[in-house]
C-alpha cells in the first residue's frame, strides 16, 4: 500500500526533495520506489536524520528498497525522499513511499 506518491523536476547539483510525508504515528514505513532518467543518489530522511542513501545507476535507474522490518516513525516526524543528481539539467523523477506492516 502507498503512503505517498509524486513526481518532481529535480535540479542538477542540488539535493532536492522529491517526496515528503508527515507521520501520523500509526502507519509504518515499509520502503520506497524511485525511478528517474539519469544516475542519482536517493536519500531517505526521518526528520533531519539521513537513514540511507541508494544509488540509481546505469542501465537500471530504478530504486526499490524494502526495510527488513517496517519502521514506525514518531508522530509528527516528516519523512523525506531527496534526490541528488549531476546530469547538468533538470530531470523528472518519480517516487513512492510504501506502507509497512
Amino acid at each position: 500500500m502507498l503512503v505517498a506518491e509524486t513526481s518532481a523536476s529535480i535540479t542538477s547539483g542540488t539535493e532536492t526533495t522529491l517526496l515528503s510525508w508527515t507521520s501520523d504515528g500509526v502507519k509504518k514505513v515499509g520502503g520506497f520506489i524511485v525511478r528517474g532518467p539519469v544516475e542519482a543518489e536517493v536519500r531517505l530522511y526521518f526528520g533531519s536524520t539521513k537513514e540511507l542513501t541508494y544509488l540509481l545507476t546505469n542501465p537500471d535507474r530504478n530504486a526499490y528498497f524494502v526495510f527488513p522490518k517496517s519502521e514506525l516513525v514518531a508522530n509528527g516526524t516528516t519523512v523525506y525522499i531527496k534526490i541528488y543528481q549531476t546530469s547538468g539539467a533538470s530531470q523528472t523523477f518519480y517516487g513512492s513511499l510504501l506502507e509497512g506492516n
